[in-house]
């Protein structure tokens, strides 16, 4: 799919906020969500009237809003912007928050794609990583969500978790192909700053451990048939994440709400993720912006290779090089051969691809590459 922009809208409302979690989240003021909304339509008014390939209802929890704020929430998407009928529309829900009714009213604005928060399927992990729902709301959700007709399904799951050791992890993993899912995200728990975890140093299985861990996960995916096509994301045949990819292909990508982020041909911007800050400012008519940044041509063409060897697809040298009318920098140049003769990342003509050995240790490749 060829577009100009995809949307992504933050909806901050939790139960209770992750010990893992950094994004920007409020907890406890779900009343304040109708206000919330009546924000983030001002911030979508200076772009009525644009085409959106991809919506991305992220947070937080969209499902936390009642089923009144949420039918406003699609209606006014669907009034301010134009959705071709081939738009992928994502809402991202956690199974303590799915029900008849609410999905009722997502089916009926065409949202066609769900993304289901379930981390782990055994009740110990749950508790220890500050889910509110356990492994039966997991499956009742997913009930619910195919009942509903939808045959385009993620479920999200996590590894590396305190006190996981290999065994955990493939029963976590049976459980999880047991749903039949359409796409798959795996990622490794990592404690961001401004998480619980973060702020008191929790220890997590060892780097050893959660190589082990993505091994297997990698290894049996392929087995059962599953096309990994990024480095934490695996689909069933013409099922991968429209969104996703788009970002990481460098697309341009319009955010609305608190914490959320925007990009324009190399003008990255966001806005502040402090509540307060968002609802004062907002009601005063201020600009909620909490920074900008410009992407000259060489940042650009960095980022588009570092991203590009998330995906399985990898990079062609030439594309790159053409698109940005420019070489890549002489130390990158070298370290790329040096990653190859490591055999973290493999060559075929002008395309070169991580590798399983690279995913490994993928991020210290891409500070190499900065």
């Amino acid at each position: 799919m060829v577009f100009m922009l995809a949307l992504y809208v933050h909806i901050p409302f939790c139960l209770k906020k992750c010990f893992y979690c950094s994004f920007p989240v409020v907890v406890g003021k779900t009343d304040k969500a109708a206000l919330y909304l009546s924000f983030l339509k001002r911030e979508a008014r200076n772009f009525f009237g644009q085409t959106i390939g991809t919506v991305y209802l992220g947070g937080g929890t969209p499902t936390e809003l009642r089923v009144r704020d949420l039918e406003d929430l699609c209606a006014w998407i669907r009034t301010t912007f134009i959705l071709p009928k081939t738009a992928e529309w994502t809402v991202e829900m956690n199974p303590e928050g799915v029900s008849d009714e609410k999905l009722s009213v997502l089916r009926a604005f065409g949202v066609n794609r769900v993304s289901l928060g379930a981390q782990s399927f055994q009740d110990s992990f749950l508790r220890s990583v500050g889910r509110v729902h356990r492994e039966e709301d997991i499956y009742r959700a997913y009930r619910l969500i195919r009942k509903a007709g939808w045959d385009n399904v993620n479920v999200d799951m996590m590894y590396g978790l305190p006190g996981q050791d290999i065994g955990d992890f493939q029963k976590d993993l049976n459980r999880l192909m047991s749903l039949d899912p359409d796409h798959v995200s795996v990622y490794a728990l990592t404690p961001e700053e401004g998480s619980r975890f973060y702020t008191r140093g929790q220890t997590l299985p060892s780097t050893t451990l959660q190589a082990e861990q993505y091994r297997y996960l990698v290894v049996e995916l392929e087995h059962r048939g599953w096309a990994q096509y990024e480095v934490s994301n695996f689909a069933r045949q013409g099922k991968l994440c429209v969104h996703n990819r788009h970002y990481w292909r460098g697309g341009n990508y319009l955010g609305l709400g608190l914490g959320a982020h925007s990009h324009r041909n190399g003008h990255r911007y966001w806005n502040t993720d402090r509540w307060p800050v968002y609802i004062d400012r907002m009601r005063r008519g201020l600009s909620v912006r909490g920074g900008e940044e410009f992407l000259n041509p060489a940042q650009r063409q960095t980022e588009s290779l570092v991203f590009g060897l998330r995906m399985n697809e990898g990079v062609c040298l030439r594309e790159l090089a053409r698109r940005f009318q420019r070489p890549l920098r002489e130390d990158q140049i070298r370290f790329l051969s040096e990653a190859i003769a490591l055999g973290w990342l493999s060559r075929r003509g002008d395309r070169v691809q991580t590798t399983l050995n690279g995913r490994l240790v993928l991020d210290g490749i891409c500070r190499r590459l900065m």
